[in-house]
């Protein structure tokens, strides 16, 4: 038993340091875990800022061009009179402004005076309406946009741009204004879950949440981009990988939804684009699979090449020392200078 004490402490200190090294190791991958995880709300947070801007620049250009062709527009189109007149000018601006699906006159009584489109029967007074009183309000120079659920003037619901229309002194005297189409998706039937599809470009990630609201927060359109497929996994490896990837990243005080939003110029909108941050780490989860898995690779190599030096290997007996020439007696030491035989005569 005594042989063996010395060879106790040395056994426990290469456990120590190999324990060290594997908590060290450890402690290196989940730190790149975590690198990963902030990198891919970092991407995913200019993302939704770029498709922010885009969709605001979309709706800008197309405000930009209605209010390019109203500026002509003045208190002699909303006389009575003047209907023929009017909804000529009117066909005009339909013609030159393809977003539009129908372009009016309202006089300040909220009265429809002409349209490009056929006049609804019965329904020529507007003044209860929400957009003409929010068109009433704006500026002369801005634009100002509701979303209209029930149809008018054409089938389905759609954004109206309205104008308002001035004196000289600043007197209001009507609304020019125009009806966007917005059709809702087949799987999305509820008025309020419309977009232009031109407003929402083609590279928007999937499963991202682009909603246009007022300055006081009432909704005019919301859509989601894209079929929602974060991941592209299956398997047993999915059914393990996304439960541990998400619990990881709700402990690194991550926000739960990534979100950017961008004001659409000559206008009351605001654009707001959101993507959670869970369906962000599934999206990009195989790319982080790769890099966590090559730097997982060579820490298991490392340790193993480790281990392997650790391990004590046997050494070979020293043979019996022969007697010298002249000598009477010799004495062989081991490797650790003690005394393990004598030999003579």
């Amino acid at each position: 038993m005594a042989r063996f004490r010395p060879r106790f402490p040395r056994l426990l200190a290469r456990c120590a340091v190999i324990a060290l090294a594997v908590a060290l190791l450890a402690g290196i991958w989940l730190a790149a875990a975590a690198l990963e995880v902030r990198n891919t709300i970092a991407r995913t947070a200019g993302e939704t800022t770029a498709l922010a801007h885009a969709v605001a620049d979309a709706m800008g250009r197309t405000t930009d061009r209605f209010l390019a062709l109203t500026p002509s527009f003045a208190a002699a189109d909303l006389a009575p009179g003047a209907r023929m007149r009017s909804t000529t000018e009117l066909l005009r601006v339909q013609a030159a402004f393809d977003a539009a699906s129908a372009v009016f006159l309202v006089d300040a009584s909220g009265n429809l005076v002409a349209a490009s489109s056929p006049l609804p029967a019965g329904r020529l007074d507007v003044a209860a309406s929400d957009w003409f009183r929010a068109g009433m309000r704006s500026a002369h120079d801005t634009v100002s946009a509701t979303l209209v659920e029930t149809p008018w003037l054409r089938p389905g619901p759609g954004i109206v741009l309205t104008r308002v229309l001035t004196r000289a002194d600043g007197t209001p005297l009507g609304l020019i204004g125009a009806l966007l189409p917005a059709q809702p998706p087949l799987d999305q039937p509820t008025p309020a879950s419309v977009m232009p599809a031109w407003a929402v470009p083609a590279w928007a990630p999937a499963g991202t949440v682009i909603a246009m609201t007022t300055e006081t927060g009432q909704p005019v359109a919301t859509t989601t981009s894209g079929a929602a497929d974060p991941s592209g996994d299956a398997g047993i490896e999915q059914a393990w990988a996304s439960p541990a990837l998400l619990a990881f990243a709700g402990r690194l005080d991550t926000p739960p939804v990534v979100s950017a939003s961008a004001p659409v110029r000559h206008t009351n909108l605001r654009v707001i684009a959101q993507l959670p941050r869970d369906a962000a780490l599934l999206r990009a989860w195989p790319a982080s699979r790769f890099r966590l898995g090559v730097l997982g690779g060579v820490e298991l190599l490392l340790l193993a090449a480790g281990l392997l030096l650790a391990i004590p290997r046997a050494r070979p007996a020293s043979p019996a020392a022969e007697p010298l020439f002249g000598t009477d007696w010799a004495f062989e030491l081991d490797a650790h200078g003690r005394l393990a035989g004598i030999s003579g005569t």
